[in-house]
């Protein structure tokens, strides 16, 4: 039988405060989404992007008198709303910002490439004890990092990764490795032929991603378990 590490109440509390914070950008971004879907039945549109939303308010004062009343008033609620949300979002950023600055270890893993503040705040909330693990196999499984295994008659076949696992730091880790391949995928990027060039040439981005993001895990347990600071190698960024 595993026994499982029962979490300190800071650790919970940290955990607490990466929903909270999770949940915020959640509804800031569907009230933007809602002031974009209500001035695009007027035929006011913008490009993607929250940044783009401020254009949406700045044409809302410049040609207010060409929207019906009761629009105006709809659309400033949601702006309303969505300042206050921005608010918050950022007052708990600066808690998150504060405790990662306290915090050793989150140091050290911001060492690997690909690992934020963020990042590192969600290891010290849902992974706090990574002693607990095995190997760091052991612990990207348990992110849910590994592909779900389709082998047979001496076949080795590998599939996707399921839902399964720490949703997420799952998430961070995959987001991180997706700006590395972003940097690799700039033409003013450095020309190396490393691991993850390799990997682009006959795979998708998401794909590779998915087994940046297994490295990326694993050298992060290695660090934390053996108290070592990040090193550059083939491996991790290619």
């Amino acid at each position: 039988m595993r026994v499982i590490v029962v979490k300190a109440q800071e650790t919970q509390a940290l955990a607490s405060a990466f929903r909270a914070r999770k949940l915020l950008v959640k509804q800031r971004t569907q009230t933007a989404n809602s002031i974009r879907g209500l001035l695009s039945e007027f035929g006011v549109t913008v490009p993607k992007g929250l940044q783009n939303v401020t254009k949406l308010r700045d044409y809302l004062e410049a040609e207010s008198e060409t929207l019906p009343e009761t629009q105006r008033h709809s659309v400033n609620a949601l702006f309303t709303a969505r300042d206050q949300l921005q608010v918050q979002i950022e007052t708990l950023i600066n808690q998150l910002r504060q405790q990662v600055a306290e915090s050793e270890m989150a140091q050290r893993l911001m060492e690997v490439p690909g690992v934020g503040p963020i990042t590192a705040y969600g290891l010290l909330a849902f992974a706090s004890d990574l002693n607990g693990f095995k190997c760091g196999r052991e612990f990207a499984a348990w992110l849910g990092l590994t592909p779900k295994e389709h082998s047979t008659g001496g076949k080795h076949t590998l599939g996707a990764i399921t839902k399964m696992g720490q949703t997420d730091t799952r998430h961070l880790f995959v987001s991180g490795a997706m700006a590395l391949i972003r940097y690799h995928s700039n033409p003013k990027a450095p020309a190396e032929v490393g691991w993850v060039d390799r990997k682009l040439r006959d795979k998708p981005k998401m794909v590779v991603a998915v087994a940046l993001a297994n490295r990326m895990a694993r050298v992060a347990w290695s660090m934390i378990v053996h108290h070592q600071h990040y090193e550059p190698t083939e491996c991790c960024i290619g």
